[in-house]
C-alpha cells in the first residue's frame, strides 16, 4: 500500500502544522477551562461573559502563542516519532525474522504508537503542568512560561514539569497505539 507521509521528518513537519492548527483553537477553551476552574463560575455561559466583559475577547487569546507552540511541538514529535519508530521498528524486524510483512508492520506501529504517545506527552505535559501552577496568575498579566519561571523556585523547575510524567505516558500511549492501529488498518489498500 501507498502512503502519504514518508519517515519522521514528513510526520514531524506535517505534525507541525496541525498541531499548530490545534493550538489555536484550543487555545481560548483552555483560557474558558482555566477561567472557569478558578473563579468558580455558575456556568461556562457566564464565564465567557465575565470574561468577555472584564478582559474583552482578547482574553481569550491571551497564551495563544503558548498554546500554538505547544502543540505544534507536542502533534510534531507524535506524528514524526510514529512514522520513525513504525519503519526503524518493522525494518529491524524484517532484517531479524522470517515473518511476513504484514507481521512486521504490525509490529511497527504497535511499537510506533508507543513512541507516538510518549514523545506527545514528554513535551505537552511540561507544559501542562507549567499552566497549572500558574494558572491562577495567568488571569492578571504574563505568558505562561515567563510566569512559571517567576513564581516557581529553580530548585522546583524539574519536579514541577514532571510531576505525573510517566503516568502520563502510560495514559497516553495506549490510545495512541490503538488509534494509529486501526488508522494503519484502515489505510491499507
Amino acid at each position: 500500500y501507498q502512503r502519504r507521509v514518508h519517515g519522521g521528518k514528513d510526520g514531524f513537519i506535517a505534525g507541525i502544522g496541525s498541531g499548530m492548527v490545534q493550538g489555536v483553537l484550543t487555545s481560548p477553551m483552555t483560557q474558558i477551562k482555566n477561567n472557569f476552574s478558578i473563579l468558580k463560575h455558575k456556568s461556562i455561559l457566564d464565564c465567557c461573559k465575565e470574561l468577555h466583559l472584564t478582559h474583552g475577547w482578547k482574553a481569550l487569546f491571551h497564551d495563544l502563542p503558548f498554546g500554538v507552540v505547544k502543540e505544534g511541538v507536542a502533534v510534531g514529535l507524535f506524528f514524526g516519532g510514529f512514522e520513525f519508530g513504525r519503519e526503524k521498528v518493522r525494518d529491524w524486524v524484517t532484517q531479524k525474522t522470517d515473518w511476513s510483512p504484514a507481521v512486521s508492520n504490525g509490529i511497527g506501529v504497535v511499537a510506533g504508537g508507543f513512541i507516538a504517545g510518549s514523545a506527545y506527552q514528554i513535551v505537552h505535559h511540561p507544559l501542562v503542568n507549567m499552566v497549572e501552577v500558574t494558572k491562577e496568575e495567568l488571569l492578571h498579566s504574563g505568558t505562561t512560561i515567563r510566569r512559571f519561571f517567576q513564581l516557581v523556585p529553580p530548585s522546583q523547575w524539574a519536579k514541577e514539569m514532571t510531576r505525573g510524567l510517566s503516568k502520563a505516558i502510560m495514559n497516553a500511549s495506549w490510545p495512541a497505539v490503538t488509534a494509529l492501529v486501526v488508522f494503519d488498518f484502515l489505510s491499507i489498500k
